[in-house]
């Protein structure tokens, strides 16, 4: 690979509250190096494992890349793909189910606090 045909792009690492700053290299459109950026001001170019592993968490070849819905049983691993609104509509169906059946308490929604998970409240609260 020629250097010019690395692309650099800083931004943040999103696996988990923090977001330290990072620098992102990658060729063809596939993410190649995930280092810390030295200008962060809080990770100071340091990087921990889970953001280095971010280029699994982006270039994994069996990453989920649709909604899949479960047409077995639990554990027979048989799964259909489904459309985000299909997958957001049997979920919802499932929790309304639960919570019919068990009480409200019987489910709960887990979330960091960091800003990207706002949305964590407002569907705990619907």
């Amino acid at each position: 690979v020629q250097r010019t045909d690395v692309k650099t792009t800083y931004t943040v690492c999103d696996m988990c509250p923090w977001h330290c700053g990072i620098v992102v290299r990658s060729v063809d459109g596939r993410i190649v190096k995930i280092d810390g950026n030295p200008l962060d001001p809080k990770s100071r170019g340091m990087l921990c494992a889970r953001g280095q592993a971010g280029i699994s968490f982006v270039e994994d070849p069996d990453r989920l890349t649709t909604p899949l819905i479960r047409t077995g049983e639990r554990g027979e691993g048989r799964f259909r793909e489904a459309s985000w609104e299909e997958a957001l509509d049997h979920t919802a169906a499932r929790l309304l189910q639960i919570a019919e059946r068990h009480g409200p308490e019987a489910v709960a929604f887990l979330g960091h606090t960091g800003g990207d998970s706002w949305f964590v409240e407002y569907l705990a609260q619907a």
